[in-house]
């Protein structure tokens, strides 16, 4: 996994719009890259659905 620059803020106020952006644009990759980690890693998986919901 890349290291990621720690911040004190939270949110996005104040970083620069093409910064955000990019960021954004970046999540679904970070995502896919933690999720495939935790599957790996884990000795179980447990997928749980609501069947009452539509």
């Amino acid at each position: 996994m890349e290291e990621l620059d720690i911040s004190t803020t939270i949110g996005m106020d104040g970083i620069p719009l093409a910064s955000r952006e990019a960021a954004v644009a970046r999540m679904p990759s970070m995502i896919e890259k933690q999720a495939i980690a935790a599957v790996e890693e884990s000795p179980v998986i447990i997928f749980l659905v609501d069947g009452q919901s539509g």
